[in-house]
């Protein structure tokens, strides 16, 4: 019987605009043989206590992640992985669908992907996390990460792997007060490789710089269309985001396919001086998907 283990690397200060990467000392395959990592828990410091600077701290920080050689994600925010939980695992419905209430008053606040096929590292190999501090949202400060990893050890020896591969666009910083159109690049929600991405999952977050104007109005009010990079229609008519995404965690399960080295495009109309209200809005999308690696 195999039994999971954790893996910690804490107390990684990531200064803004700089790129730091996670302690392989501290987050190496300790096994003998190959581990299977079965969920990956980010816990972040904050500048202060308030709920909208947390939830900045969430959408100006990227992580990127490699097994060895093979990527296995863009550089992504890390509430686009999957997940994100405040501290005290409780989520305040009152609220918006990505605003979570600290009950208890604390700073922290916890993001949490567990891949839809847990993640194979080879035995001595290093699943690494680079984070990127982008200040998008936060401003100049640093942030405290710790990372943690769920894994199990596995005495298979495949010829080849499943492996993740994420990738995001965050489109343009817009008041809600004026109509706007944003699109994503070739390079944002892309395929860099030469075998085909099996995409599982759209996710969809927005950042405000306002708790009360945030909820269902900007869900009906911006418009999603999405193609793939010959103009075949995912999501063929302009349809409100609150519709395309579940409205429980803001997601899609979907069963698409990006072609080898192709990319789709996101398109959102934004119809917002039907809100009026002159707060700070940004879209962040992004695509979970598989694909099959040779090792």
């Amino acid at each position: 019987m195999s039994f999971p283990i954790t893996l910690a690397d804490t107390a990684i200060v990531v200064p803004f605009g700089q790129k730091v990467t996670g302690s392989s000392a501290n987050l190496k395959n300790p096994f003998r043989t190959g581990m299977r990592v079965t969920e990956i828990r980010f816990r972040i410091t904050s500048m202060n206590g308030t709920d909208t600077a947390i939830i900045s701290a969430v959408a100006g920080l990227r992580c990127r992640f490699n097994v060895g050689k093979i990527p296995i994600s863009d550089y992504v925010h890390l509430w686009n992985f999957d997940k994100v939980i405040d501290s005290t695992y409780v989520f305040n419905p009152a609220l918006s669908g990505t605003t979570y209430a600290l009950s208890n008053g604390g700073i922290d606040i916890i993001a949490v992907w567990r891949p839809i096929t847990p993640i194979y590292v080879p035995q001595g190999g290093f699943l690494e996390p680079q984070f990127f501090n982008t200040g998008e949202n936060s401003g100049t400060g640093s942030f405290t990460v710790n990372i943690i990893y769920l894994a199990y050890p596995t005495k298979e020896l495949p010829r080849s792997v499943t492996y993740p591969w994420i990738c995001s666009w965050v489109g343009d910083s817009v008041l809600l007060n004026a109509d706007a159109t944003d699109q994503s690049d070739r390079t944002d929600l892309r395929n860099p490789f030469d075998e085909p991405i099996k995409v599982k999952k759209l996710i969809f977050r927005n950042w405000h710089n306002s708790l009360a104007y945030e909820t269902s109005a900007t869900l009906q009010w911006a418009l999603l269309r999405l193609t793939d990079h010959n103009g075949l229609a995912i999501v063929r008519d302009r349809t409100p985001i609150g519709v395309v995404v579940n409205h429980t965690d803001f997601s899609w399960n979907l069963s698409g396919t990006i072609a080898p080295n192709g990319y789709w495009i996101a398109r959102l109309d934004e119809l917002f001086s039907n809100i009026n209200q002159s707060v700070n809005w940004r879209p962040y999308l992004s695509l979970v998907g598989e694909r099959e690696v040779r090792l």
